[in-house]
C-alpha cells in the first residue's frame, strides 16, 4: 500500500519523494530540525566505513537476538530491520547514553555516516521505529553566502505501528549495498562469519584467540567487540575485552574513527602479548603454529609475543619447533661472531633453518646461547676438577697474610669478620676469573689460584689485598680503587713490620710446595711456561684482565731488561 501523506502543513518535495512507494502507513508530516551538521564535515568514510557506523547501532540496541537483525538488497534499495525499538529524535542529537559495553559511544557515527550518505552517494536515509519515521536530506538552501548545506531531518507519525527499527537506504551502489549486507562483520558475536574454531582463551575470558575463516590466510582483531584492524597473512582472530588506557586514548583522540590503521594494530598487540603473557607459552603457540609460514621472514604480531617475556616449557618449544631450526644471535664482540658463524654452518649442513632473533624467547637455541651453555657446563666440570677448600699449607699462608691485613686494615678485616668468610683455591687463573665473575657485591668469598701461595711474598700480599678489596666494589668501581689505595698507602707507612711476615711466609710456602711434591702428578700446578703455551689469544687476554695492577707493573718494569737479555 501507497503511502498517504497529510499535507495539512507544507511538506518538503524531497522527503515526499523519498517516502514514495514504502508501505508506511498513512503519514502525518510533523516538523522539520535543521542539524547543525553540513556537507563541509571534514570526514570522508568509504562504504565500508558508513556501513559500519549504520550497522553499530543496530548491534547495540540488539545484542542480545542478532539473529533477528536483517539486511535485504532490492535493487538499488537497501533495508535494515530488527526488533529493537529507538527514539528517533536521539539520532538528531549529539551525545549518547550508551554503556561502556556499547560499540558507540559519542551519537556521532549515525550522523557522520548519513552526511557521507546525502553528500558523496546521493543516498536518502529513512528510519522508522514504532509509529516515528524520519527522513534525511540536503537543506535546498545554503548557510548564509557560503556553499555549506546542513544536514535536515523531517519528521513524521504514521497511523501504524512498524514493528522493531527499519532503516530504508534508497539510490544505493553494488559497492555500498555489499558493505551494509557484511556490516555486522565488524562486530564482535557469536555468529560474526570470520570466526572459526576457538583455540585459546584465558580463565577470565578477556583474551580470546580464534581461528579465521576467511579463505584469503588474513585475520583481525577485535577491541571493545569492534573490528579493529587487519592482521595480514596470519589466519587468526584476537579479541580483547579488556579496556587499555594507551588503546582508549588511540579512540578517544580519533573521533573520525581514523585509528584503524597500523598505529592501533600495534598498540594493539602490545597490550594483547602482555596481557596473555601470564599464562606463558600456551596461547602464544597457538598464535605461532597459525603464523608458521611466516617464521622465516617475521611478522609484528610474532615480535611483540616474543617481547612479552614469556617462557615456553620444554615439551611445548620440542613440539613446535622440534630440533628443525635456530635463531640469529646477537653478536656481542667480533671473537663472538665467528664463534657463533662455526656453529651456525654446522646447523646449516645438519639441515637447520634460520629464524629472526627473537624467536629465542620461544625456545628456539641460538649459537650464542648454545656455547654460553657449553661454557657453562665446562665450569661445572671444572668446578668439581679444579675448584677445592685450602690445604693445611695453604691455610698457614693465609692465616699470614690475614694477620698482615688485620693488623694494616682492621676496618677491612673487620667486614669479613662479621659473616662467615670462605676461601676457595683454583687451578688456574682462567677459572679463577669465570668464579669471580658468579660473586656477588659484597660476598665474603675469596678466590685464590693455587700459583699465589708458591710465589714471592710481594706479589703474594698484593693479590690478597686486591682480592679483599673487592668487598667495596668490582674491579675499575670508585669504592674498590678506593679502598684499594688506602691499603696500599698504609702498606707502604708501615713497610717495617714486612721482614718479620716475609719470613713466616716463606716457611708457609716451603710448607705448600712439600705437600705439592707429595700429591698424585695430575694434582700438581702447571708451570706457568707449560699451561702458558696452550692457551688461546682470548683466554690469553682474559687472564691479563684479572691479574692485579701492581703485578702487571711488575712484569712491565722486567720486560725491557728480558729484551736486553736477549739482545
Amino acid at each position: 500500500m501507497k503511502n498517504k501523506a497529510d499535507h495539512s502543513r507544507e511538506i518538503p518535495p524531497d522527503s515526499l519523494a523519498a517516502l514514495a512507494d514504502l508501505d508506511l502507513g498513512h503519514l502525518k508530516f510533523v516538523k522539520t530540525l535543521t542539524s547543525a551538521v553540513t556537507t563541509a564535515w571534514g570526514v570522508n568514510w568509504d562504504e565500508e566505513f558508513i556501513a559500519r557506523d549504520l550497522m553499530q547501532n543496530f548491534f547495540d540496541a540488539n545484542r542480545d537476538r542478532l539473529n533477528q537483525v536483517r539486511v535485504a538488497v532490492a535493487r538499488a534499495m537497501v533495508s535494515v530491520t530488527a526488533p529493537a525499538v529507538v527514539e528517533l529524535e536521539r539520532l538528531f542529537y549529539l551525545g549518547s547514553e550508551k554503556g561502556n559495553d556499547d560499540v558507540g559511544q559519542y551519537g556521532e557515527g549515525f550522523k557522520v555516516a548519513a552526511t557521507c550518505l546525502l553528500r558523496d552517494h546521493a543516498v536518502t536515509p529513512i528510519v522508522a521505529s514504532g509509529k516515528d519515521i524520519a527522513v534525511l536530506r540536503l537543506a535546498n538552501q545554503t548557510v548564509g553566502n557560503t556553499a555549506l548545506r546542513p544536514v535536515e531531518y523531517d519528521f513524521y507519525r504514521s497511523d501504524r505501528e512498524i514493528p522493531g527499527t527499519r532503516l530504508l537506504l534508497r539510490g544505493c551502489g553494488s559497492k555500498l549495498s555489499r558493505a551494509m549486507q557484511d556490516g555486522l562483520n565488524h562486530f564482535f558475536h557469536t555468529k560474526n562469519p570470520v570466526l572459526g574454531e576457538q583455540l585459546w582463551s584465558s580463565h577470565d575470558g578477556r583474551f580470546s584467540i580464534y581461528r579465521s575463516a576467511e579463505a584469503n590466510s588474513h585475520g583481525h582483531v577485535f577491541y571493545r567487540k569492534l573490528r579493529r584492524g587487519l592482521i595480514e597473512d596470519i589466519p587468526v582472530i584476537l579479541v580483547l575485552e579488556k579496556t587499555y588506557e594507551s588503546l582508549e586514548k588511540l579512540i578517544r583522540n580519533d573521533r573520525d574513527r581514523n585509528a584503524f590503521g597500523e598505529s592501533l594494530l600495534k598498540v594493539f598487540y602490545r597490550n594483547f602479548a602482555r596481557g596473555m603473557g601470564q599464562w606463558c607459552g600456551v596461547g602464544q603457540a597457538v598464535i605461532v603454529n597459525l603464523a608458521k609460514d611466516l617464521w622465516k621472514r617475521g611478522h609484528p604480531l610474532l615480535a611483540e609475543l616474543a617481547d612479552s617475556r614469556g617462557h615456553w616449557p620444554e615439551d611445548l618449544r620440542q613440539k613446535t619447533f622440534g630440533d628443525r631450526f635456530y635463531c640469529r644471535s646477537q653478536y656481542v664482540d667480533p671473537a663472538m661472531r665467528l664463534e657463533c658463524d662455526t656453529v651456525e654452518e654446522r646447523w646449516q649442513r645438519e639441515g637447520r633453518e634460520e629464524l629472526p632473533a627473537y624467536f629465542s624467547s620461544f625456545g628456539v637455541i641460538s649459537a650464542a646461547a648454545h656455547l654460553n651453555e657449553m661454557r657453562k657446563q665446562a665450569l661445572q666440570e671444572s668446578r668439581k676438577r679444579d675448584q677445592r677448600l685450602p690445604s693445611r699449607g695453604e691455610t698457614t699462608a693465609i692465616q699470614i697474610l690475614s694477620r698482615i691485613l688485620r693488623e694494616l686494615a682492621p676496618a677491612v678485616m673487620a667486614i669479613f669478620d662479621s659473616g662467615t668468610l670462605h676461601y676457595t683455591v683454583a687451578a688456574t687463573d682462567v677459572l679463577l676469573g669465570q668464579l669471580k665473575q658468579g660473586r656477588g657485591y659484597k660476598a665474603r668469598e675469596i678466590f685464590l689460584a693455587e700459583r699465589v701461595f708458591v710465589t714471592d711474598f710481594a706479589e703474594a700480599l698484593a693479590v690478597f689485598m686486591h682480592e679483599h678489596a673487592h668487598i667495596f666494589g668490582c674491579d675499575g668501581g670508585r669504592g674498590f680503587t678506593d679502598a684499594l689505595t688506602e691499603l696500599l698507602e698504609t702498606l707502604i707507612r708501615n713497610r717495617q713490620l714486612l721482614d718479620e711476615y716475609e719470613a713466616a711466609w716463606m716457611k708457609a710456602r716451603e710448607e705448600v710446595e712439600t705437600e705439592r711434591k707429595e700429591k698424585p702428578k695430575d694434582h700438581i700446578d702447571e708451570l706457568p711456561e707449560s699451561w702458558l703455551a696452550n692457551l688461546a689469544e682470548k683466554e690469553l687476554r682474559a687472564l691479563i684482565a684479572r691479574v692485579p695492577q701492581v703485578v702487571l707493573r711488575k712484569l712491565r718494569n722486567e720486560i725491557p731488561n728480558q729484551k736486553g737479555d736477549l739482545a
